[in-house]
Parts: C-alpha cells; structure tokens; sequence
C-alpha cells in the first residue's frame, strides 16, 4: 500500500503523483475494508446448519446480485494513522517509475518527417480540368 516517496517518506501512488499531475487530493481518515465471496450456491444449507448450531449469519451480509445469485459481503470501517518517519530514499531511476512503465499519462511527441515536403507555388501541369474534378 505505501511506497517510499524521493524524500523518503512512506506515501501513496496517488501522493507521490500530485505534483506532476497538477492536482491536490486530502486523504479520507477512514479505510474501508471489503471482502466478497463468491456467490454461494447452497446458500440456504449454510444458513440451516448455522441455525442448527444456533448461529445466523449478520443481517445485511448476504446481497443479490444482477443475475439472481446470492453472495456474502462483509464491510469494516476502520481508522488507520498514516505512517510516521522517514527512511533512506530509493535510487533515482527513471524506468522504475510507475512500476517500470514510465510516465503513461504523458503522450509522446511524434517525431518530425525524415522527408522534407516542397509544396509547389504553382500548378504543375497545364492540362485541362477532367469531368470528375468539376462539382456535380
């Protein structure tokens, strides 16, 4: 989840991307945690076997989905602190950045025609006009 910023403090992707990118964003100081399983489908013997042991499960963490299956979905709110402290920067190389692919949201300049083009001044045929070229 961290990484070690040129500074050396431990930040975010999105963080350590606000200065080129232009852009300032603050950080929530909640965490929302989620896990959801697969849709299960015998649902209704995991509920009759909890209920045998009389357990049930939360209300609220069994959910439908688009195409009619069931699944669990858990959520847990949780305030974690940012971390504290520095440590000793990574080496400055610019192919590591982004994960080894660079600065992706910057588009390449398109290099310049190898082929000088003379646009003539004049035209270069005294030919006459052939019907095609005429509007219709």
């Amino acid at each position: 989840m961290w990484r070690i910023a040129r500074d050396g403090r431990l930040q975010e992707n999105w963080q350590q991307e606000q200065e080129q990118l232009g852009v300032t964003f603050a950080a929530d100081e909640q965490v929302l945690f989620l896990a959801t399983l697969d849709p299960i489908e015998n649902l209704s013997q995991l509920e009759q076997d909890l209920d045998a042991q009389n357990l049930q499960l939360a209300k609220g963490i069994i959910r439908t989905g688009r195409d009619g299956l069931r699944f669990a979905q858990i959520d847990y709110l949780m305030a974690i602190a940012p971390p504290t402290g520095k440590t000793a920067p990574p080496p400055l190389n610019p192919d590591a950045e982004n994960g080894g692919w660079g600065r992706r949201y910057l588009v390449p300049q398109e290099p310049q025609n190898p082929t000088p083009i003379d646009r003539p001044t004049e035209r270069q045929t005294n030919a006459p006009s052939r019907p095609e070229e005429f509007l219709q």
